[in-house]
């Protein structure tokens, strides 16, 4: 799918505000451009892998938005990251393969929006900390070595973690770097995972190497921890769920890549994952990641018809503002709606979404609600007589027909 099908105005982008720039800064030391078109799902992970392995000629192919659009966003985060007081820091991207670790790697044909693409933004304490930290032996030692582990070049970390040593025997963190290398390792002894010890390699990797890694990489421990996630992915099952553990399916593995068309992949071959709350959100973030907002919205609305006891503020948290807006809004109504009627409310408020029910790919809600409402709001868009139709929702919730009629004069 082009860029131009997946995102078609700057509005359906997600928000780069002083928000998101703060959070990013909070969690990784800096804000990014790449960090962001990456965390938006704009650039997917294993598009961007391609391109750090040589095999897509820039990052801006792989940017799936107009070009104009995600200009635009970028521009805006540049003057929020002013209006912070970050200072900008320009980095350079490498080529990940053995051998070509010193090759640049290519953001766009046009020099302008390579410069964009290209921008870090740092508080400007860190800046200062960060040139003294390259200027003394053991700080310069310990970022390359941070910068091999990302690349999963275990020849040149086991190498220059041995440098380290020698130079800071006491660095404190030398042993979970050492850890880490050994962890890499392991990864290329055992690419696949052997039989009856996922779970055993699932416990190692989520209590043990992924804190180090986050806690020791902080903005390089995603790409340093994909490999190990796909590799569990590969031995979780797809087709089979188990709710009492929804943790040991290849969905949750992929989520932490992020592969977010890998999610959806291994959601849809659960059959019955339509009544699965776990397996629904997991869908829903997948689709909001991959710019499908409509349909995402709509796996949403099934988790709540699934899941009535739940409110659905506390199932949609990760949502598009646009969704969450709406569960707020349905919370504050002065006539108080059963949650499980969410899904109902949502359509009217959101009658587009009728034109997405007929997806054959991925669930829409069910219930006798939503449905009723769904041939009310169709019966009136074909100018037929609506009676029958306010008669069947008025039979299933007074207040939705309520609601309806009071939309109607809004």
């Amino acid at each position: 799918m082009s860029g131009k099908d997946t995102v078609t105005a700057n509005s359906r982008l997600p928000p780069l505000d002083l928000t998101t720039i703060g959070q990013q800064v909070q969690q990784t030391g800096a804000y990014s451009a790449l960090e962001w078109l990456l965390e938006s799902g704009l650039v997917p992970y294993p598009a961007y892998e391609q391109w750090r392995h040589g095999g897509i000629r820039c990052l801006e192919d792989a940017v799936q938005a107009d070009s104009a659009d995600w200009i635009g966003r970028l521009r805006e985060g540049e003057a929020h990251a002013r209006a912070l007081g970050l200072v900008q820091d320009t980095h350079t991207y490498y080529d990940w393969r053995p051998g070509h670790g010193d090759r640049p790697l290519a953001l766009s044909p046009d020099a302008v929006r390579g410069k964009l693409l290209a921008q870090r933004w740092v508080r400007p304490a860190d800046l200062r900390q960060f040139d003294l930290f390259l200027d003394s032996g053991a700080g310069g030692v310990e970022h390359d070595l941070h910068g091999a582990l990302a690349a999963r070049n275990a020849d040149a970390a086991e190498r220059i973690c041995a440098r380290l040593c020698r130079m800071a025997p006491s660095h404190p963190g030398l042993g979970d770097y050492e850890a880490l290398v050994l962890y890499a390792r392991h990864l290329e002894r055992l690419p696949v995972i052997p039989s009856g010890t996922a779970l055993e390699e699932m416990e190692g990797l989520e209590q043990e190497i992924a804190p180090l890694a986050r806690e020791r990489l902080r903005g390089q421990a995603r790409d340093y921890l994909a490999p190990a996630w796909r590799r569990l992915a590969e031995a979780l099952s797809r087709n089979r769920f188990d709710p009492v553990h929804p943790d040991r399916h290849a969905s949750y593995a992929q989520m932490q890549i992020p592969d977010w068309e890998a999610v959806t992949r291994s959601v849809l071959a659960v059959r019955d994952h339509a009544e699965h709350v776990v397996l629904l959100s997991r869908l829903a973030l997948a689709l909001h990641h991959r710019q499908a907002p409509e349909a995402a919205m709509l796996a949403w609305a099934r988790c709540c018809e699934t899941a009535p006891e739940t409110p659905p503020a506390d199932l949609v948290p990760e949502a598009a503002q646009r969704l969450y807006r709406r569960v707020l809004e349905f919370e504050a109504l002065d006539e108080v709606l059963d949650p499980v009627h969410f899904s109902a409310w949502l359509l009217l408020r959101e009658p587009g979404l009728l034109h997405h029910l007929d997806r054959l790919d991925t669930p829409v809600p069910a219930g006798v609600a939503f449905l009723a409402m769904a041939e009310l709001l169709r019966t009136r868009a074909r100018g037929a007589d609506e009676l029958a139709a306010r008669r069947h929702l008025q039979q299933i919730s007074p207040a939705l027909l309520r609601a309806y009629l009071n939309r109607e004069r809004t």
